[in-house]
């Protein structure tokens, strides 16, 4: 089959990514671009939720999320054993997205809590039972052999360019004629911290990577333990849990430290259950979905262990890994935030979820069980050769 330059270029691109990913995150590459050609969907249709996949802009990834929903994504079946031909399939961006970086174990976990949510029998309970089986097993075996094998590519000419594309996310600092950095000083104030998102607002700074300042004349206080600046979320030796810093001149004390804002567990949690219910609140009313909960509902359902109902993990507000952070959730997301329709859970699950249908949950799981067992199959009989 012939495919057009625009899929070609998307193909390279995502190869090129892939690559990147392999380097930061030390995982397996042994990709073949003829490969990734070969495997792609000739009636372009997502495998995972069924729906068609679509080029349109997708080399831009400015736009939102939304419109990105079908754009074609290089996922890896099982994410730990990396980018290798026998590992990775062409799978809508939705579906990428709501199965994240989930092993097997997770994707059972996630698929006994949403049948279980919705009184409904796991018809593939015992699918995943013989594909955990043959999971654990590769799992517990050496897999040298899938260590990168092509990292000889990071000096190729569109590797690099990607690289220097990353930098021009940076601001230039006009004083200086180079991209600003960390403890930069402008107007009395000082560069503490890039964002990871690209700012939106208005300004000389829309377009580039978020950027955080405060005064020149106060410093945030270090934990005296870890030596790290305090974080959202850390708790103190007296119970009592960091929320932020005051970041203004006027909460600078006789020592030169900002103030720091410092909570009883109980109203910490309730300043960030009111904080989620009002971005909710306005999100809703924004996309025209019903929301009808209030504070104390919210708080009844909270989990008293701050254990994630899905993937039975510790939640934490405010925590750095935000995969780990509650959230609130609807289970049939056309039926709005109202009682019943509610949960807490982890980031992380959420993410898995999404604003995915039942029907494209249902898909994405038989998908998933099939597809992985497949590709655990083919990945034993390369480890034997």
């Amino acid at each position: 089959m012939l495919y057009s330059q625009k899929l070609i270029d998307k193909i390279e691109n995502a190869y090129y990514s892939a690559l990147r990913r392999s380097k930061d995150q030390n995982i397996a590459f042994d990709l073949d671009l003829n490969y990734l050609i070969s495997i792609f969907p000739n009636d372009f249709n997502c495998p995972a939720l069924g729906k068609k996949m679509s080029l349109k802009d997708s080399l831009n990834n400015s736009l939102i999320k939304k419109k990105r929903d079908y754009w074609p994504a290089l996922d890896r079946v099982i994410p730990e054993f990396g980018y290798i031909n026998s590992n990775v399939r062409w799978i809508s961006m939705k579906a990428n997205y709501a199965k994240s970086n989930l092993n097997p174990i997770q994707m059972n976990q996630f698929s006994e809590w949403y049948f279980s949510a919705c009184n409904l029998k796991n018809l593939h309970s015992i699918k995943f039972k013989k594909l955990l089986l043959l999971y654990k097993e590769l799992s517990a075996t050496s897999r040298t052999h899938f260590n990168p094998s092509k990292l000889n590519k990071f000096n190729d000419y569109a590797y690099m360019n990607y690289q220097k594309s990353l930098k021009k996310k940076i601001r230039i600092n006009k004083s200086t004629n180079k991209p600003y950095k960390i403890g930069d000083r402008e107007n009395g104030m000082i560069l503490y911290e890039f964002g990871k998102n690209i700012s939106k607002r208005q300004g000389s700074n829309k377009g580039y990577l978020v950027e955080k300042w405060h005064s020149i004349k106060g410093k945030r206080r270090k934990d005296p333990n870890t030596g790290k600046y305090f974080g959202v979320g850390d708790i103190r030796d007296d119970g009592k849990i960091f929320s932020n810093y005051e970041l203004t001149e006027s909460k600078i004390n006789t020592k030169g430290y900002f103030f720091e804002y410092w909570h009883l567990p109980e109203d910490f949690l309730k300043k960030y259950i009111k904080r989620t219910l009002v971005t909710k609140k306005i999100n809703s009313k924004k996309n025209n979905i019903r929301y009808e909960i209030d504070y104390e509902y919210a708080v009844s359902i909270f989990p008293n262990d701050y254990i994630c109902p899905v993937f039975n993990m510790p939640m934490r507000f405010g925590n750095q890994d935000r995969s780990s952070s509650p959230s609130l959730d609807r289970l049939d997301s056309n039926l709005g935030y109202i009682k019943g329709n509610i949960n807490w859970i982890s980031m992380k699950a959420n993410w898995t979820k999404s604003d995915l249908s039942y029907d494209e949950i249902i898909n994405l799981i038989e998908w998933y069980v099939n597809t992985a067992h497949k590709a655990l199959e083919l990945i034993e009989k390369e480890s034997i050769k």
